[in-house]
């Protein structure tokens, strides 16, 4: 609301006074009106500044009238009453900062000041909506402006109180419904409460040491270390447990179940399974696929790891599951619980067999079921592999690498054959076990099996008959050496 009190217009109201009725004119000059309303605006400015600190926050300004320079009366009266709005708003700023501590009973500390002052500025920025003004124009001479602004005292004071002390109620509400869903064990609910208290605490009062009633007739706590020493209180109250041991992964990096997780509250009240809390899974230790699906408890409490694929170059992993920050909101809280999850890969032999009938290759099923059959009982991953050489060499060793295996067993029967003058054959064999161990990595075995002769009418039969012969020899002797593996 604007006033204008104009000098000259004071002058041309003097002019027409009741004395001019009569017949006699009294002549008033320009100088005594001018004089007049001098008095009276300065009386009625002196009368605001009365009022100052009492009813009324009171700023008075002024400014010239200076067409050399472009300032005309609108310029004049904007400057003056900038002018006048820093005058009173230096009173304001110490009322609401004193509002500040009445209400929030915060106490300064370090690093507190900038954040009080930002927090000042912003209920004196809510001034200019009930602001009032009035100008003085040729006051307190001619071609000058003055301007005084105020508001009322009573009227803003209540302002800034009631709104302190609703958004005090915000904060100290989400206080006390974190608390009682702690208590109810509702952990996931608490958790919200009192993240969003701490959200609006910054919101509102840029994290100053705010203190509010959170008890009846309990002295006022500071809201900021309340979040704080709760959301660290649920932290640790929460575990994290490996629910299955033993989790492998075969040389293709498929895993032999997906690792489980169990999340509980505990506390002096007891153990409650942690229902619909957001988790989060990752690779601590070597590489791996994990779906990225949303993770969130069951019912009981658990939740299943979606491991697709760990890398099967490496001999084993580690899993690292923890509780989402992010869609907690708790950033990067130090406390959050968190569990590791080993993951081995399962041991894994790659074996051979051949069979050299004087120079030639086979393969002969019965030899490759027994090395087969004694292998199993180490409990390894079995890869059937193809060694076409009498013995491991390096591009044996080369291509065996790439199926992440531990060791290559290779079985190698030799034969030579002759006939004799009465048309019987006779065929000489020799047998070998070969171990490479890829945790060494070279090789660690070259065991001399039994040598056995066979006798038949046919070069095949003789040979086969020396096969028959050594091979139970030879899967002993394998046995024997398997049973050493690591």
């Amino acid at each position: 609301m604007k006033e204008i009190f104009l000098l000259a217009g004071a002058f041309l109201c003097l002019a027409v006074t009741p004395a001019l009725a009569s017949k006699d004119k009294v002549n008033i000059s320009s100088d005594t009106a001018r004089e007049t309303a001098y008095w009276e605006a300065k009386q009625e400015i002196a009368g605001y500044k009365r009022q100052h600190g009492k009813s009324l926050y009171v700023g008075e300004g002024s400014a010239e009238i200076d067409k050399d320079n472009d300032i005309d009366l609108g310029e004049a009266t904007h400057i003056a009453k900038e002018r006048a709005m820093v005058d009173m708003l230096s009173s304001i700023r110490v009322r609401v900062k004193s509002v500040l501590k009445d209400e929030l009973k915060y106490s300064e500390a370090a690093g507190t000041s900038n954040r009080v002052d930002r927090l000042i500025e912003s209920y004196v920025d809510q001034v200019v909506n009930v602001v009032q003004d009035k100008d003085y124009i040729d006051y307190p001479r001619q071609n000058n402006v003055t301007e005084i602004v105020y508001v009322s005292k009573d009227e803003y004071d209540e302002l800034v109180t009631k709104d302190m002390q609703s958004k005090t109620d915000v904060i100290t509400g989400y206080a006390v419904e974190g608390a009682k869903a702690q208590t109810a064990r509702n952990i996931g609910q608490a958790i919200e409460d009192y993240i969003n208290g701490k959200s609006w605490l910054k919101t509102y009062f840029e994290d100053l040491p705010v203190k509010g009633e959170l008890k009846k007739d309990s002295p006022p706590e500071d809201l900021g270390s309340y979040f704080d020493t709760h959301l660290t209180q649920i932290l640790s109250s929460i575990k994290m447990r490996n629910a299955d041991e033993n989790i492998v992964y075969n040389t293709e990096g498929k895993v032999s179940r997906k690792p489980r997780v169990l999340f509980t509250y505990e506390d002096a009240s007891g153990t409650t399974p942690l229902t619909d809390m957001p988790a989060k899974a990752s690779f601590a230790k070597g590489t791996g696929i994990i779906s990225p699906v949303p993770l969130r408890t069951g019912k009981s409490g658990e939740i299943y790891v979606p491991v697709d694929r760990v890398d099967p170059g490496q001999r084993e992993a580690t899993v690292q599951v923890e509780l989402d920050a992010a869609a907690l909101r708790l950033k990067d809280n130090p406390a959050i619980p968190v569990v590791f999850i080993p993951v081995k890969k399962s041991k894994a032999v790659a074996w051979a067999v051949s069979f050299f009938r004087d120079g030639e290759r086979e393969q002969p099923a019965s030899l490759a079921d027994s090395v087969k059959m004694a292998l199993s009982s180490t409990g390894y991953e079995l890869k059937p592999f193809n060694i076409s050489e009498e013995e491991i060499s390096d591009a044996v060793v080369a291509e065996a690498r790439g199926l992440n295996v531990d060791y290559v067993v290779y079985a190698c029967v030799t034969s030579s054959g002759q006939k004799d003058e009465y048309g019987m054959y006779k065929s000489d064999a020799a047998s070998k076990v070969y171990i490479y161990s890829f945790y060494d990595d070279r090789l660690v075995e070259a065991i001399e099996g039994p040598s056995k002769a066979g006798y038949s009418t046919s070069a095949e039969g003789a040979a086969n008959a020396a096969l028959a012969k050594l091979k139970p020899g030879l899967i002993e002797a394998l046995k024997e050496k398997i049973k050493t593996l690591k």
